[in-house]
């Protein structure tokens, strides 16, 4: 027992020091990268723009504006979204390597808007990767659809009421209650082993499958301080929701609370990861 929480304490500990040292490294270099961040919370900001202007666009028919401008912020939202989308991936990718080196207590940090050319390979690795972890997420629900297939066949042919057909698929509908407990399973577990995947990539260099075997060793190796890391920062994240909101009841502090999580939140979890694979592999700082 003393063993186990000697191992608990440990792994809170490191999982803490690192975002210590993700703030720090943050808080002492932050005009290096902040505008990488900034570009994404702006490309977020014009996407949630255009969704809130689609929700009030039956309302163009009262000033008759006409459907044909409701349809083009429909494109136009799918556009910006994909994009934005594409945007996230490349621009996180490319700023990790400053992080990595102002964790490091590297004096010469690179220029982030210099390396995003040289990360669009690895944002196709990731997003095929991080797709591929999708589906196998989804596997759960893949073999309940399968199973179910004969009686979907059965209730598309059937003249049966509603009441009978809720309970001829009762049953199959009560599966999915373990079926969803499952694919929660499975995406935990999926993401836990890949939490390193990105820094594997980026900073180690390595290609697509060798960065996944690197992050689920290392991830395996050091269950509890990932997972400890993942209880830190959901603690962060529950604290910093309600600042937020009480926050938000003072209509001067809003602006703040807006871009407090996309210009100092992100940054500094993404440095901390850094920093905890920094520690657990035990890589060296540099001058």
């Amino acid at each position: 027992m003393q063993l186990t929480m000697k191992a608990v304490e440990n792994a809170l500990a490191k999982a803490s020091a690192s975002v210590k040292k993700g703030w720090k490294a943050y808080r002492e270099n932050w005009r290096k990268v902040v505008w990488a961040f900034a570009v994404i919370f702006a490309f977020a900001l014009f996407e949630t723009a255009l969704d809130i202007a689609n929700r009030f666009s039956p309302l163009f028919s009262l000033f008759r504006i006409g459907a044909g401008l409701s349809g083009a912020l429909v494109l136009l939202s799918i556009a910006v979204a994909i994009l934005s989308w594409l945007v996230s991936h490349l621009i996180t990718l490319s700023v990790m390597r400053p992080l990595y080196e102002m964790v490091s207590g590297k004096k010469e940090i690179s220029e982030w808007r210099s390396l995003v050319r040289g990360q669009i390979l690895n944002t196709v690795k990731v997003i095929a990767v991080r797709f591929a972890a999708g589906l196998i997420i989804m596997i759960p629900f893949g073999v309940w659809l399968l199973a179910n297939v004969g009686v979907f066949g059965a209730l598309m042919k059937s003249d049966l009421s509603a009441g009978s057909m809720l309970a001829l698929f009762g049953g199959s509908l009560l599966l999915l209650i373990p079926v969803l407990v499952a694919m929660l399973a499975l995406a935990f577990i999926v993401n836990l082993l890949l939490a390193f995947f990105e820094v594997e990539l980026v900073i180690a260099g390595r290609g697509a499958g060798a960065a996944v075997k690197a992050s689920v060793a290392l991830a395996k190796a050091n269950v509890g301080s990932v997972l400890a890391y993942n209880l830190v920062w959901s603690v962060l994240g529950i604290a910093i929701a309600i600042a937020s909101v009480l926050a938000c009841l003072t209509c001067i502090l809003l602006p703040v609370v807006i871009v407090v999580g996309p210009l100092v939140v992100q940054p500094v979890q993404q440095s901390s990861l850094i920093a905890l694979w920094m520690d657990l592999k035990k890589v060296k700082k540099q001058n």
